[in-house]
């Protein structure tokens, strides 16, 4: 068992050696750590300066782990599925507590390697101040049982879906309902409370999720990083994570033969026979199939923006509520409005539309079936702007949201544009530089999706432009240090429309080049 096991390790850690995506995913959080250490640098003023940067690393340690580590292990067994060879691994008599060993270790090891990475700064912040050894064990020790915990659920996902889409949004979707669900109860419960006939149940209720608060990573966090913390290792919430993940992890062991029992993938979930003749009869595609087709199998159709509109509308009243202190009296609609633009607009607009971009053509390029599409009586251009106006439909209910919250409230665009009107060229520039960065980061995602996995270029796109826009302002900015010359706000007004004009040429030459990378894939395949 342990030379099958090993097998499998050693082939996972060089396929992860030669692969791009995992040494981007590394030196990303890295980054973020040395951009947290010249935030600091820049605030030594301030008391404590280790305690601030070692809170930033620790929270986007467990941001990254809420974020990444279940997909990374969602993909652990839906891979072999994918790729049609976990029928060969049984053949070979590869027991599934083998499989699952050999497929998860390499995924260990590989978050261990972030950790380790990240020692120099966490003893640079022991230097600075604010913060002791025993914080710094216990913190990494809390998140570290946070991150087994999180990703045996996305292993338990990966055995019983067949897709790797499935099981990275149902691990998504349980990793969400721990982090909330308790928070949503208390919240629902603390308002029955008020009402006599639902008190008992309520303090019940209440009582119970005390026992949770202590094993949650969201509550022991900013209790050991407050100042003077004296309690040591947060032991009942590293047993409680443990035991969990190793009980997802059995889980997954005893329902591995059940889930998998067809030797070339799981078991198809079956229409029920008992459907109406209405409801089994079959939709008719659009005027432009391929819209249809991106619309339904990629943004979900129209049970998905049903979906959405009650996810977000139930997301705003719930934030509007914990705000409000969960009494209904100090609501109001322009305060609800003012809430729903901000979470539009800066959280579900931004992942969505990066979202869809990054999928518009991985699953052709990953399933190799961009060859096919390509024989279509359409131009790569109409096939390209087909599928991504298909896959933006599916923003349409948060849009919605973001336009009813301006309509209440459009203070913001309000004061838009009273800068606009006071000096109208430079918000044009503003806007035109805001808006290239946009869009070169949009086809960054694109043209990367086409080489690599659709999510892994989110950040590799990110990362990218950071640095080549940081090397194109140091640039100018060295360009008149060695002039010598005072800038008049004529040349910073034409410096300002260079820049974006450099950001545009970036912008076209990433969409002219995406289309040649579309050929070039179709015809390898």
């Amino acid at each position: 068992m342990l030379n099958k096991t090993f097998a499998l390790t050693v082939r996972a850690l060089r396929v992860d050696s030669r692969n791009l995506s995992p040494h981007l995913m590394r030196a990303g959080l890295c980054f973020f750590v040395f951009i947290f250490l010249m935030s600091v640098h820049a605030e030594l003023r301030f008391q404590a300066p280790g305690r601030t940067l070692f809170g930033w690393i620790i929270y986007a340690n467990t941001v990254f782990a809420s974020f990444v580590v279940p997909m990374l292990f969602a993909t652990a067994i839906t891979e072999e599925k994918e790729e049609r060879t976990l029928a060969l691994l049984q053949i070979a008599d590869v027991s599934p507590f083998t499989l699952l060993i050999g497929k998860s270790l390499p995924r260990m090891l590989s978050l261990f390697q972030i950790f380790i990475i990240q020692l120099p700064f966490c003893m640079l912040a022991i230097t600075l101040g604010g913060v002791s050894l025993e914080q710094v064990l216990s913190c990494y020790m809390a998140v570290g049982a946070y991150a087994f915990f999180i990703a045996c659920v996305g292993l338990w996902c990966s055995v019983i879906f067949r897709s790797s889409a499935s099981a990275m949004g149902m691990a998504g979707i349980l990793v969400l309902a721990y982090h909330l669900l308790p928070l949503i109860l208390h919240g629902i419960f603390s308002m029955l409370s008020m009402y006599p006939s639902w008190t008992p149940i309520s303090l019940k209720v209440i009582q119970g999720l005390g026992y949770f608060w202590p094993t949650s990573i969201s509550t022991q966090l900013p209790i050991i990083l407050s100042p003077g913390y004296s309690g040591g290792i947060p032991e009942k919430q590293i047993a409680v994570n443990v035991i969990t993940g190793l009980v997802f992890f059995l889980l997954s062991q005893r329902t591995f033969q059940f889930f998998n029992r067809e030797i070339d993938s799981a078991p198809v979930r079956r229409r029920s026979q008992k459907t109406s003749e209405k409801s089994s009869r079959r939709r008719r595609a659009w005027g432009s199939a391929i819209l249809w087709k991106e619309f339904y199998f990629g943004a979900g159709g129209h049970l998905y923006l049903i979906g959405k509109f009650v996810f977000y509308g139930l997301t705003v009243l719930l934030i509007s509520l914990a705000i409000a202190g969960w009494q209904w009296s100090k609501m109001n609609l322009e305060y609800t409005a003012v809430i729903s633009t901000n979470v539009m607009f800066f959280l579900f607009f931004p992942l969505e539309l990066v979202l869809t971009i990054a999928r518009v053509f991985y699953p052709e390029v990953r399933d190799k079936t961009l060859s096919s599409l390509v024989m279509l009586p359409l131009s790569i251009r109409q096939l390209a702007y087909s599928k991504i106006i298909g896959g933006l439909l599916g923003l349409i209910p948060v849009l919605t949201y973001l336009s009813l919250g301006l309509l209440i409230h459009p203070d913001p665009l309000q004061s838009i544009w009273k800068e606009f009107q006071s000096s109208p060229l430079e918000m044009s520039l503003v806007i035109l530089n805001i808006l290239g960065q946009i869009l070169l980061y949009l086809h960054g995602v694109v043209w990367l999706s086409v080489r690599m996995n659709g999510l892994w270029a989110i950040f590799a796109a990110g990362i990218i432009q950071y640095f080549v826009m940081l090397f194109i302002g140091l640039f100018f900015m060295l360009m008149i240090a060695y002039s010598g010359v005072s800038i008049p706000d004529q040349a910073g007004q034409f410096i300002a429309f260079l820049a974006a004009a450099v950001v545009f040429a970036f912008t076209l030459f990433l969409h002219i080049n995406t289309g040649f990378q579309l050929k070039q894939k179709a015809a390898q395949a």
